[in-house]
């Protein structure tokens, strides 16, 4: 079952009063790459970074999206709502999970790690969340955290997910929101 393409108006947005959330863009290119080079973020979300053009290819196809008609991938950025600094990134990708048209929306996020420790993870993934349920619907948000990682334990529990006692491939907790939020 194919999905059908979201809007990706620049219009599109969610706000907090700290934040703005909005589409990845070719304009936010430079920034996010610049991010994505900080082996601090790795300290997290595991592995290493990329050369700048590994990189730099890794965000033009995350900007160009999903070539699967049965997966999508909603990129987006978080900027500071005063500064407009990048504090991160928000990931979900829908993957249609029957012939009714419904979806399962498996999340992730990186936070700038100037930007860390500030409690934007959970503002901004709460807004993130948000605009999906109002532009998708999907049966229920999913998260393979990894073991240790406490920061994104809290951040699953406020968004209404637990911990489903199964492992992925990789040895990450898989978390499921009962529905969605």
């Amino acid at each position: 079952m194919r999905l059908p393409d979201a809007e990706m108006s620049p219009t599109v947005i969610a706000r907090t009063s700290r934040l703005t959330v909005s589409p990845l863009r070719p304009d936010d290119l430079e920034d996010f790459v610049a991010m994505v080079l900080r082996r601090e973020i790795y300290t997290v979300i595991g592995g290493s970074p990329a050369d700048e053009d590994d990189a730099r290819r890794r965000v033009e196809r995350w900007i160009a999206g999903s070539s699967d008609p049965d997966r999508r991938w909603i990129n987006h950025v978080v900027r500071r709502a005063d500064t407009g600094d990048l504090v991160g990134h928000c990931q979900g990708t829908l993957v249609a999970v029957g012939s009714d048209g419904e979806t399962d929306c498996t999340l992730g996020y990186s936070v700038h790690p100037d930007h860390q420790g500030q409690g934007f993870a959970r503002e901004m993934m709460r807004a993130f969340v948000g605009l999906i349920v109002e532009t998708d619907d999907p049966r229920r948000f999913l998260a393979h955290i990894a073991p240790g990682h406490t920061v994104s334990e809290r951040v699953a529990t406020g968004l209404g997910l637990s911990p489903t006692g199964s492992l992925d491939r990789a040895g990450e907790q898989v978390w499921a929101s009962p529905t969605a939020p």
